[in-house]
């Protein structure tokens, strides 16, 4: 027989019994439809097991509790108050499928997919009593359905703690407060922290800042509800209106615990809050001209506004609020823009550096430039001899001051932005996730304005890193596979290709 010939019939006869199998498989494994279950959930409150935040509570009739299936397709249903019990409906239950339910309903932020972990954050919270988070959370390893009907019961414990706080100086309570930020002396603190409802405990998390807002003001009292942790001195920096700034510890050392009520004192000292264009910025939110290394500096101020979030002001000298740079960039080599051609939503697209120029270069601190490009090429951006700004352009790249919520447009991944990503998870310590963000073009030619005239940089401000004689990236596009840049060793305004790999320095409000 031709040996090629056998060789073909075998091939053909395996190829057949594959596909044959294959067609078998796939018949097994087809997947029946969706059934729908009705569940009546008795969810009891915890009374005698430690819980003193929640021993005594009764549910509302506007509580809703979420069901999360942990076994099967982990959708995320409601179940509604109905009297005595909680009433609802879910896909897929079958005998031996676990079941987690979390009190209220909407602390859940992911409707399905892998439900088993949910980030829970602090920051919902405005220091008064009607705003503390009471997250309850209960678990059954299994239900019996008879029929498409099933029913359970569960104990619902407090997964947080809960803290009244009284805030003082020189003994006397701190009016008019309107943000509290917590950080760790000792030991660690969560802002946010992702909680497991297989294990019924919280994974372990990164220490960061809690950071609570109230616009109205609270008067030397606040009531918050904490993420539990072991081993913990707490410091907290104290905001008012008017712009004053206090630091305080709760005095020792303890561990807080779920389901428990804590009642703290914090004696506070007033500390100084007002900023100048290149003071040191510390993680307690305070700042001075000179470099206190009692304090850990986390950056230097380029820019002062009016409020934490608003626009920069070039008139003010001096102000509780404005922005910072970095100590140093976000790595010791270039990253990427992006890894993926694609025109990100809501961020901005730019055509020209300054509404004239399709690139230029700005000026050196003599106002001139020492590229020979720079007389056809020159951008009119300049700056006071205190750092403020000058000249600067209306339009184009470099009138976008707003990196932080360009940054925010972009996907938090540092694989896929590179740029955005990787300044907004730059890692401080005590200071919350998410805090820094990608320049704006404006913002990092100003910065290199300040580099220029010596203002910010090593020579004259202790811990800060120069900035590498390189282009840095900056949180905007030119077009779906472009984005902008500044080079720091000619100051050119330029656009490259997304998959380029230029340095990184973060930002942060304060």
């Amino acid at each position: 027989m031709n040996p090629n010939k056998y060789f073909s019939i075998n091939i053909f006869k395996l190829l057949l019994i594959l596909s044959v199998c294959f067609l078998a498989s796939c018949k097994n494994e087809e997947v029946e439809d969706d059934i729908w279950y009705t569940l009546t959930l008795n969810a009891g409150q915890p009374s005698d097991d430690g819980c003193e935040i929640t021993a005594g509570t009764t549910w509302s009739s506007s509580d809703k509790i979420a069901l999360i299936n942990l076994s099967g397709t982990r959708e995320i249903t409601n179940l509604t108050n109905s009297g005595s019990t909680f009433t609802g409906t879910t896909l897929n239950l079958s005998n031996g499928y676990a079941l987690g339910f979390l009190y209220p309903s909407d602390a859940l932020t992911t409707a399905h997919s892998d439900t088993t972990t949910q980030v829970f954050y602090m920051s919902k919270q405005d220091g008064t009593p009607n705003t503390v988070l009471k997250y309850k959370y209960g678990y059954v390893s299994s239900v019996t359905p008879s029929g498409t009907n099933c029913s359970t019961s569960v104990t619902m414990n407090s997964v947080l703690a809960e803290a009244d706080m009284k805030f003082l100086c020189n003994g006397a309570p701190i009016q008019n407060i309107t943000k509290l930020e917590f950080r760790a002396k000792e030991g660690e603190v969560y802002g946010e922290r992702t909680y497991n409802f297989r294990k019924k405990d919280y994974e372990k998390g990164t220490n960061n800042n809690m950071v609570i807002k109230n616009s109205k003001g609270l008067d030397g009292s606040a009531t918050l509800a904490f993420i539990p942790t072991d081993n913990v001195l707490l410091e907290v920096s104290v905001f008012t209106a008017d712009g004053q700034i206090f630091i305080g510890t709760n005095n020792e050392e303890t561990s807080i615990e779920k389901g428990k009520h804590y009642s703290w004192t914090f004696e506070c000292q007033k500390e100084n809050g007002i900023a100048h264009i290149g003071d040191y910025f510390y993680s307690d939110m305070t700042v001075s001209a000179d470099y206190n290394e009692n304090k850990t500096c986390i950056g230097i101020v380029f820019a002062l506004t009016d409020t934490e979030d608003g626009p920069i002001n070039k008139s003010l000298t001096a102000s509780p609020h404005g922005r910072i740079v970095a100590l140093k960039d976000v790595a010791e080599t270039g990253k990427c823009w992006a890894t993926l051609i694609y025109n990100i939503v809501g961020m901005p697209d730019y055509t020209t550096a300054d509404g004239k120029l399709e690139e230029g270069f700005l000026p050196f601190s003599d106002g001139k430039s020492k590229n020979s490009y720079f007389d056809e090429g020159h951008i009119e951006a300049t700056i006071t001899e205190d750092g403020r700004i000058d000249s600067w352009p209306n339009s184009g790249l470099l009138s976008d001051f707003n990196g932080k919520e360009n940054t925010a447009y972009a996907d938090s991944s540092s694989i896929i932005y590179a740029a955005c990503g990787s300044a907004a998870k730059y890692a401080i310590k005590g200071i919350s996730n998410k805090r820094f963000y990608c320049p704006a073009g404006g913002e990092m030619a100003l910065l290199y304005e300040l580099y220029q005239t010596g203002l910010i940089s090593a020579a004259t401000k202790q811990k800060f890193t120069d900035f590498e004689k390189r282009g840095y990236w900056v949180s905007a596009e030119r077009e779906s596979n472009r984005a902008w840049y500044i080079q720091f060793a000619t100051g050119g305004v330029y656009s490259n290709y997304k998959m380029s790999s230029y340095w990184i320095r973060p930002a942060m409000h304060f």
